[in-house]
């Protein structure tokens, strides 16, 4: 559209140009930067399209998609949530244009990490698409796909998974088993399923998709490394410690160097053998690899939610080498962390409320340790309710209250817990298994 490139060449890249900035109530800045490019751009979009508003609406998709791409969440969503209002007023529910906006604004909302406002959009948008473009079509499967991850996001693995499962069923039949895309619902599923406690289902889908993805992109390629990793993290899982440590020595090597020190995904994979080495009770070599992960996490990215999953790991860390100042410490800072970016009823927040009441449990610090129990214990009964973490801190919460004299509220719970913990025991890491045997002892003990 001839206007829309005209106003992004005069009025967003042209404010860069000397001749642009020469005027009488200009401020030359030859170190103009895109994001102020972009602000004095859409400051000046009111009442320059009046008479054309599908112009206006497709220059306000355009730098909002840019304030995305920049990060700058709050400023895409004010032109992306006009944008999509005047597309619905001017062309329409159900027109392309309209369509694209919404994808884009559920896209936007899960990266500000409004992920309950992104599965409404997304719902909405692929209740049309299907209806329109069939259960088949490209843009049904990537709204499909952004939907899940939106759905996962809040911590509800389960319908998560099913919607990419019929996602799956459907890349297979149009696309066939090894295309890109069908190889990336694949990793995507079993990372669900490895969050569900699916550790077998998780790995065999991990074992095709690797073999997939180092025949058709290479050992090194980022995502067969993805997959790789997520294959060693659902094997630790399994108890299958030589396996998943074999599988992220490889990984690790390749990302550092192909990546580079410092790359998100090399920090994933020091995370992932660390929490091996914890598995494996090898502190000593957990604690270095979280510790310089973390140092780079802050240092290059402060505040994003793999920066708190570093801490409330070397938290664990710490508290199982007795360093509990430092592990209550780190364990604060992360759930503050947490709260922040996924909101206190997220089941991760959650997971970092188990841990530090676990720890005072541990201590026999019952009142401490009551309070952070019930709130997690909440959070997982709404969001996750059949999670063995549930069932888990139920069981500490018993204790804690055998511990403070109530063994009368204590053991009912104990023994509700006891139970649901052996029917998920499946689903409960090969690592955290002694639990049952610690669950147990605290029922048998009770009056």
């Amino acid at each position: 559209m001839r206007a829309v490139k005209e106003f992004l060449q005069n009025d967003v890249l042209g404010q860069a140009s000397p001749r642009a900035q020469a005027g009488p109530n200009s401020h030359p800045d030859p170190d103009l930067k895109v994001r102020t490019a972009l602000d004095r751009a859409a400051a000046g979009i009111t009442g320059k399209f009046n008479a054309a508003p599908e112009v206006e609406a497709a220059v306000r998709y355009t730098i909002g998609s840019a304030y995305t791409d920049l990060g700058l969440y709050p400023e895409a969503r004010q032109q992306l949530e006009r944008a999509l209002e005047i597309r619905r007023r001017v062309l329409g529910a159900e027109h392309p244009d309209t369509l694209e906006a919404m994808q884009t604004l559920g896209v936007l909302y899960m990266h500000a990490h409004d992920e309950r406002r992104s599965e409404v959009v997304l719902t909405d948008l692929l209740r049309i698409r299907r209806r329109l473009l069939g259960n088949q079509h490209p843009d049904t499967l990537g709204t499909m796909s952004d939907l899940a991850n939106a759905i996962g996001g809040q911590g509800d693995w389960a319908r998560g998974a099913a919607l990419l499962e019929e996602l799956l069923e459907n890349e297979r039949r149009t696309l066939g088993e090894q295309h890109a895309e069908t190889l990336v619902a694949m990793n995507n599923l079993s990372t669900y399923y490895t969050n569900l406690g699916r550790y077998a289902r998780a790995a065999e889908l991990l074992r095709k998709a690797v073999d997939a993805k180092q025949r058709s992109l290479g050992a090194d390629h980022p995502s067969t490394l993805l997959s790789m990793n997520n294959l060693a993290v659902a094997y630790r899982k399994m108890g299958k410690y030589a396996e998943a440590e074999a599988l992220l020595g490889k990984v690790l090597e390749s990302r550092r160097r192909t990546e580079g020190a410092e790359h998100p995904d090399t920090l994933a994979s020091m995370n992932s053998l660390a929490l091996l080495y914890q598995a494996e009770a090898r502190y000593e070599d957990a604690e270095p690899l979280l510790t310089q992960a973390l140092e780079i996490a802050r240092r290059v990215r402060p505040g994003n939610a793999d920066t708190t999953r570093f801490m409330s790991n070397l938290a664990e860390i710490y508290w199982k080498q007795g360093k509990l100042p430092e592990a209550e410490s780190l364990f604060r800072e992360a759930l503050d962390g947490r709260s922040r970016t996924l909101g206190p009823n997220h089941p991760t927040t959650a997971a970092v409320m188990i841990s530090l009441g676990e720890m005072k449990l541990e201590q026999k610090r019952y009142g401490e340790a009551e309070p952070l129990l019930r709130e997690a214990i909440g959070v997982y009964r709404k969001s996750a309710p059949t999670d063995w973490r549930r069932y888990y801190g139920e069981a500490m919460l018993g204790e804690t209250l055998a511990g403070l004299g109530r063994p009368g509220d204590a053991a009912p719970l104990l023994a509700s817990a006891y139970d649901a913990l052996l029917k998920t025991k499946d689903s409960i890491p090969a690592e955290r298994r002694p639990i049952l045997d610690t669950v147990r002892n605290w029922k048998s003990q009770l009056p």
